[in-house]
């Protein structure tokens, strides 16, 4: 709870200052509470932005979580299996869209519920068995979390547990769980037989086949506009590299701004947190020295992250807090303890160890943060230069090949460029594919904050490539349509078989039907999960299926048709004595599909937007998101 009194990013003190209040704070670990936010973020759900870092973050866990179970680092292509990118984004667009709509119904983590979590979490125990505040700091540490960012989503952790509340369901009575069992334990014995591509005869299309489908599938021969380009990208990066600041101009603008380079005065403070001014008012009566304070702070402070250590909240400065708390902390003198102070996180008592009064920053602390500032400074003003000069070219007719050679920037030269094409940025494709044959787009500010120039010099129209460009591939897919519709032909006539012979076996049918080539095995299933795909996929067709019963359609699998006939079925019935737990354990199924579908249904009605930029910097791809009704 200490993190939740600093105001994430609103200090005002200089940017160039940040790095040595970083340095003078760290070893209170105050100093992540100080860092800026990135501006932009990667994803948005509902208006509410998810940072890279927490996408990344969750990346590079389900990749640790990966490795483990395969024992290696999965391949780009098992990767691709996995769908691990889509997964990524769906938690982490399920767990913002969930938990807003824990809060929009009025949940809420209440801090002795944070605080026996936290306590309860056995990592944080010692060998006593005690929660250790010492191990909890540590054990954050090491996996790149502060305790503001672990309560918070300890808090949201909580407050989604209490919206799947809502959805609780009872554990079934035995007789259902009996015939459940019953369902599962089910030993099926199924004739199928496999019509594929050996079905149906070898054939070469004549000109006129040829003909006839390239003119109804024109669409599959279609190649969309592309263009011949011309980018020039100006990046402050490039510009600053080849730029050498003298330490006397890093000297100079240090004395000159001497009055930005001071550290405001901190003060070493502890407080107490309660939840009434009467309690608070009862803590108070019980100290006199810092030592009677760190024992009641021990005792009934709210605060969690803190617990154990005195109310500590170590070293701060007022812009640190929030103002009532600051006000206060900042005006008693040390060794003293304040009047009872009310904020938004309830009420405080508050102790002052020690002053540490304002001092300037040296030189030396100063100066690589100077000299970056002057550096960045001198880059944009020559960035600006250059975007000038290259507009007025621009606006006087010149090509951008020249252009960039005159203000000695490289312009790159691509031939047949597509809408997709991965080489480019989307900022510089958009600006491509908007400017007419010829014309050089307006600038476009690109992610890592450089300017392009993009110029169409050629546009080759989206059109059908004639026939005898593709021919071997309209041959190719002829023969793939003619094999497909002669396997549905095949396919067919074994289902007109059927009709008034029911008691016949599949052998029988394919023999009257007339069909080539068919494949019958027999298979036997004991665990509906070790069936193989294409049944899995249509187990509620196969199952209600009588003993000697056909199937009154084919089931596809992959370049093949399945029919299929129930030749045996047994149930084996559970023990009595095992029904209590075989009802728990149907009762965490139904609990988990129903959490499943109310995921869904919040994942579903959610307005999300990817920044697709960002996500391919993470996942090295764009993310494919179905937006549904979005």
């Amino acid at each position: 709870m200490m993190e939740a009194f600093r105001k994430f990013g609103e200090s005002k003190v200089s940017k160039v200052l940040l790095t040595v209040l970083v340095a003078s704070f760290a070893a209170w670990g105050v100093g992540g509470y100080l860092m800026p936010t990135m501006g932009a973020e990667a994803i948005t759900v509902n208006g509410e932005g998810v940072s890279p870092q927490l996408v990344e973050t969750t990346f590079k866990q389900r990749m640790d979580n990966i490795s483990q179970l395969l024992g290696t680092r999965p391949s780009q292509e098992q990767l691709e299996q996995m769908q691990v990118p889509e997964q990524v984004v769906a938690e982490s667009v399920a767990r913002t869209a969930l938990r807003q709509a824990a809060e929009k119904l009025g949940f809420v983590a209440a801090t002795p519920q944070l605080q026996d979590e936290i306590m309860m979490v056995g990592a944080f125990k010692d060998e006593s068995g005690k929660f250790s505040e010492a191990r909890y700091r540590q054990i954050l540490q090491q996996i790149g979390r502060s305790a503001m960012q672990f309560e918070k989503d300890l808090a949201q952790d909580i407050v989604v547990r209490q919206l799947a509340q809502l959805t609780k369901l009872e554990t079934p009575v035995a007789s259902v769980a009996k015939l459940s069992a019953q369902a599962e334990n089910l030993n099926l014995t199924l004739e199928v037989a496999t019509v594929d591509a050996s079905s149906v005869a070898a054939a070469e299309p004549a000109e006129a086949d040829l003909q006839k489908f390239y003119g109804e599938n024109t669409t599959l021969y279609s190649k969309p506009e592309s263009r011949d380009m011309v980018i020039m990208s100006i990046k402050r990066a490039d510009i600053a590299k080849d730029i050498d600041v003298p330490e006397a101009a890093v000297k100079a603008a240090y004395e000159e701004n001497r009055a930005n380079y001071k550290l405001p005065e901190s003060r070493v403070v502890r407080h107490i947190l309660l939840d009434s001014r009467e309690d608070a008012v009862k803590a108070s009566e019980r100290i006199k020295s810092q030592t009677d304070f760190e024992t009641v702070a021990n005792e009934v402070s709210k605060d969690p992250g803190n617990m154990g250590r005195g109310g500590t909240l170590g070293t701060i400065t007022e812009k640190d807090v929030v103002p009532a708390f600051g006000k206060v902390a900042f005006s008693i003198a040390p060794n003293t303890l304040s009047a009872p102070v009310q904020s938004n996180f309830g009420w405080h008592v508050i102790w002052v160890d020690s002053v540490i009064a304002a001092k300037d920053v040296p030189f030396e602390e100063m100066k690589d943060a100077i000299a970056k500032d002057l550096k960045d400074s001198e880059a944009d003003a020559a960035m600006e230069r250059i975007v000038g000069l290259v507009d007025g070219k621009v606006a006087a007719g010149e090509g951008l090949e020249k252009i960039g050679t005159d203000v000695g920037v490289k312009a790159l030269k691509l031939a047949n460029v597509d809408a997709q094409d991965s080489r480019l940025d989307p900022q510089e494709l958009q600006a491509g594919f908007g400017a007419n044959e010829g014309d050089v787009s307006v600038p476009v500010t690109l992610q890592d904050g450089g300017i392009a120039y993009v110029q169409a010099l050629k546009v080759y129209p989206a059109r059908v490539l004639p026939l005898a460009e593709v021919k071997a591939q309209v041959a190719t897919d002829w023969k793939k349509a003619r094999a497909q519709a002669g396997l549905r032909q095949n396919a067919e006539k074994l289902l007109a078989a059927t009709k008034d012979n029911a008691n016949a076996t599949l052998t029988e049918l394919i023999a009257k039907a007339g069909v080539q080539n068919v494949r019958v095995e027999t298979l036997k299933i004991a665990k509906l999960e070790d069936a193989p795909v294409w049944l899995q996929r249509n187990l509620t067709e196969v199952f209600p299926l009588a003993k000697g019963a056909i199937m009154p359609g084919v089931l596809p699998d992959e370049d093949s048709l399945k029919l299929v006939r129930m030749a045996e079925r047994a149930n084996t019935a559970p023990a009595e004595s095992e029904l209590p737990q075989l009802a728990k354990v149907y009762q965490q199924r139904l609990q988990a599909d129903v959490e499943a579908l109310l995921m869904g249904y919040v994942t579903h009605q959610a307005k999300v937007k990817l920044n697709q930029p960002y996500l391919k910097q993470i996942f090295g791809r764009e993310v494919v998101w179905d937006t549904g009704t979005n």
